[in-house]
């Protein structure tokens, strides 16, 4: 049964394999001001090894203690967890906080399916808590390799670039212009566009999702991927040049035709908008005069337009 002790600081011990790898100082100077202050709120989470005790959550405020020269620091002291047990229970714990950052994450993610054999995502996602479309963007980062590894672990690039670009644009391209997909291979088709990150063609992740809709056109005017056209050589320049951006590509292929039809889609939604509008104040002259009015000044800008 877990119990409640002041512990001697220097008795504690840091869990090496914690997924949270890094400790910014500046983070550490806020909690210690503040723990100075009021002193530590929430006691650490340890268990007993090898005469002393191992962290399982409070690691932060373990290092402030030290930095405050805090001689104990309160401690809930539980059983000894099996590996697997361990790492649940890191999940759960700091879930219910701060979170970890994402290669740390993928790491400890990592780590429970070596130990669990488990690799299914919503089984994962049932023993962490985290939901399945996390653990399934951890699995990809866990799946990076070569320089798109070195970018994301490093902080460089964000994760959520190469998950949007993959999702976005490789997993369409798989899917539709498999000829194309299979020249490069997943692999080169991230590194290629980490290339245009690094140039500056790319500069955010939403920009990126524009490139499905090319790809989608390319595959409605060929289907049977018997006669590459106009579209599969804006996407082979789309791989090929790191300057040409998914927004120039976009803007010079599929905009206007993807555009026409968003805007005949919110016309439908206004015209039956009226419609429900009329029916309201079909008994209010002053209303439907109103509504009418609405209508036909934009039926004149319309017409002044075209």
């Amino acid at each position: 049964m877990p119990s409640l002790l002041e512990l001697n600081v220097s008795e504690i011990h840091a869990d090496p394999n914690n997924p949270r790898e890094r400790f910014p100082q500046e983070e550490l100077d806020r909690l210690a001001e503040s723990i100075d202050q009021v002193g530590i709120l929430v006691p650490v989470v340890v268990y007993p090894e090898d005469g002393g005790y191992r962290l399982l959550d409070g690691e932060r405020r373990w290092r402030c203690a030290q930095i405050l020269g805090h001689p104990t620091i309160p401690a809930v002291v539980v059983s000894p967890p099996d590996e697997a047990s361990r790492l649940q229970q890191m999940f759960n714990i700091h879930l219910v906080r701060e979170q970890w950052q994402d290669i740390p994450t993928a790491h400890a993610l990592k780590k429970l399916i070596d130990e669990t054999k488990v690799t299914s995502p919503s089984q994962l996602s049932a023993m962490t808590g985290i939901s399945t479309q996390q653990v399934n963007r951890y699995l990809f980062a866990l799946s990076l390799s070569g320089d798109v590894w070195a970018a994301v672990e490093s902080g460089q690039v964000p994760l959520n670039y190469f998950y949007e670009v993959y999702k976005a644009f490789i997993q369409p391209l798989e899917s539709d212009r498999p000829a194309i997909f299979a020249k490069y291979g997943r692999d080169q088709l991230l590194k290629n566009f980490l290339d245009k990150r690094s140039s500056g063609a790319i500069s955010d992740v939403v920009s990126v999702r524009d490139a499905k809709y090319i790809i989608r056109k390319a595959a409605e005017d060929d289907p049977d991927n018997t006669k590459p056209g106009p579209l599969d050589d804006t996407i082979s320049r789309l791989i090929d040049d790191p300057e040409l951006s998914v927004k120039d590509a976009y803007e010079e292929t599929v905009m206007v035709s993807i555009e026409a039809d968003k805007l005949e889609q919110r016309a439908d939604n206004l015209v039956a908008a009226f419609v429900r509008l009329l029916d309201k104040a079909k008994t209010d002259v002053d209303a439907t005069s109103q509504i009418k009015g609405v209508a036909n000044g934009l039926i004149a800008k319309l017409t002044a337009l075209l």
